[in-house]
């Protein structure tokens, strides 16, 4: 029997692990929906420093949560804290960054990890977020699968390229709640 990952707040030391991920799933998952020059062109050292700085020096309103699994380091991560941009949405935090490394999809990390920014929101006293993900992205119908409802449609531009964006919500705390369980069968 394998042992689940361990779901925990990540530290500078794990820059280079969450880079790795990064780089990995970025090129697996966006391929076909983000320029290809930008992918390749990605770099684990250079996120490897932009993450050290950002663990570094975090800022009580937000945070990162890292999935380390025995022997393979981290496998996952994500990132959160109070929500930016559009100040017409109604929604207290945002999910930032959801990630999990391709050969640990199909685990249940991300759900996992998803609970745990929850938590860490839920915490904080903030008790709705969102989250945006780009349109074409199959894997956005896991955000719907563990509560969030479409509430909105953003164009912008990434990398020199016209990208639709989707926001999903969770928009009270029981909603909030529900999503901080989900991670209950996993001990």
């Amino acid at each position: 029997m394998h042992e689940l990952p361990t779901i925990r707040p990540a530290t500078p030391a794990d820059a280079g692990g969450i880079a790795r991920v990064q780089v990995a799933t970025w090129r697996d998952t966006y391929g076909g929906m983000l320029p290809p020059g930008f992918l390749v062109a990605m770099s684990e050292a250079r996120e490897r420093e932009r993450w050290r700085a950002l663990l570094s020096r975090q800022l009580q309103v937000s945070g990162v949560r890292v999935a380390e699994s025995p022997g393979k380091g981290v496998v996952g991560y994500g990132s959160f804290g109070r929500h930016r941009f559009d100040a017409s949405i109604d929604a207290g935090g945002e999910f930032y960054d959801l990630y999990v490394a391709p050969e640990a999809q199909g685990q249940k990390i991300g759900r996992r990890l998803l609970a745990a920014m929850a938590q860490g929101l839920l915490a904080r006293q903030i008790g709705s977020a969102l989250v945006w993900v780009i349109a074409v992205n199959p894997s956005r119908w896991f955000y719907a699968h563990l509560g969030g409802r479409m509430i909105a449609e953003r164009h912008s531009r990434f990398a020199g390229q016209p990208v639709s964006l989707i926001a999903y919500r969770w928009s009270d705390r029981p909603a909030m709640e529900r999503l901080a369980l989900c991670d209950d069968a996993f001990g």
